[in-house]
């Protein structure tokens, strides 16, 4: 490209130690002008011109303007990045069987994935979780189990759909899990997860009815209907009403029907409606002299006194034995001895 092009000499640009450190690899005086622009004009810093007026006529006053190049040695930059695997198609062969077809490139899976997992809708206090930052050996080998399932969740999905209902008390990594498997499905296969706390999705959905307010019931409910992988949190966690029964059973119901996967936390044992009700307060008896005596443990968490079935409906509870696979983390608080861990 360079033949027969007019030469500059390198003088041109004053004495040598104004030139790029490059320049002393060049053995040539006298070099084509492309190449000389190419070299020169383009380098990292370069000599500018500003008009000063002197005399009758102008003169050229040099500075130093530092300016970006994308050119070192006439590679491109560009060139560098191109995926070896896709050669920039973002296609490859699928492995192990090539003549099948193509797939997506990895290439295109991590830069997809970044901009899944912010339409993700993960609180920024759990977008730290992840399945290797989940901890299951040693003091708490007794999540082994679930860590367990969920590698064979992602391993297998979407092949198997069937989705995860992660059973147990407060603190025993559930969450952590959930999130994890939903990361972990977006940035290796391209899947589409979306997160919703349980309480915090019927409160927005409660909110649409008022006027004043832009969102709609339809348009909240789309993602939660339509997305691949539904992760919804703390199931059970506000106390039930007819609304709230009819909810739950419109999201799950569509899900079902719809072939589509959901991941599940709850801290509600997996039982039928009244399983615990001789762990509720009793209530005031007119033969009873002191009611207080009937009385006397300390409050107790909700899901201790109330089951699954309780807070849903033993029709939902049974949906969800179609829909998911049980996991049952059982354990003391998984944050609370994460913390004594961390700080020993």
């Amino acid at each position: 490209m360079f033949a027969h092009q007019p030469a500059r000499k390198l003088d041109a640009l004053g004495p040598t130690n104004n030139f790029p450190p490059y320049a002393g690899n060049v053995k040539e005086k006298h070099l084509p002008v492309a190449l000389f622009d190419t070299l020169f004009l383009h380098r990292t810093r370069h000599l500018s011109t500003g008009c000063a007026q002197m005399g009758n006529g102008f003169g050229l006053r040099r500075r130093w303007v530092r300016v970006q190049s994308l050119t070192t040695h006439l590679t491109m930059k560009t060139a560098v990045e191109v995926c070896p695997l896709c050669a920039g198609s973002g296609w490859k062969p699928v492995p192990g069987a090539p003549e099948v077809g193509v797939t997506r490139c990895d290439c295109q899976l991590r830069a997809r994935g970044g901009a899944m997992i912010a339409a993700a809708r993960i609180p920024k206090r759990y977008e730290h979780y992840d399945l290797w930052n989940f901890d299951y050996e040693g003091q708490f080998s007794y999540l082994e189990h679930a860590r367990l399932a969920a590698d064979q969740f992602v391993r297998e999905y979407p092949v198997r759909k069937t989705g995860l209902l992660l059973i147990g008390g407060a603190g025993t990594g559930k969450t952590h899990l959930a999130v994890g498997i939903a990361k972990a499905l977006i940035q290796e296969k391209g899947i589409e997860c979306v997160f919703y706390d349980y309480a915090d999705l019927l409160k927005q959905i409660q909110d649409s009815y008022n006027p004043s307010v832009q969102a709609t019931e339809l348009g909240l409910l789309r993602p939660v209907f339509e997305t691949a992988v539904l992760v919804l949190d703390d199931l059970g966690s506000v106390r039930p009403t007819e609304w709230r029964w009819d909810t739950v059973r419109l999201i799950l119901n569509t899900r079902y029907n719809d072939r589509r996967t959901t991941i599940i936390t709850t801290n509600f044992p997996d039982d039928p409606p009244g399983a615990l009700a001789g762990k509720r307060k009793k209530k005031p008896d007119s033969n009873v002299q002191n009611y207080s005596e009937l009385n006397n443990e300390p409050d107790q968490p909700e899901w201790s006194k109330y089951t699954l079935g309780d807070r849903i409906t033993e029709t939902m509870r049974s949906r969800l034995h179609e829909m998911c696979r049980i996991v049952k983390m059982d354990g003391p608080d998984y944050r609370q001895t994460s913390k004594r861990a961390g700080s020993g």
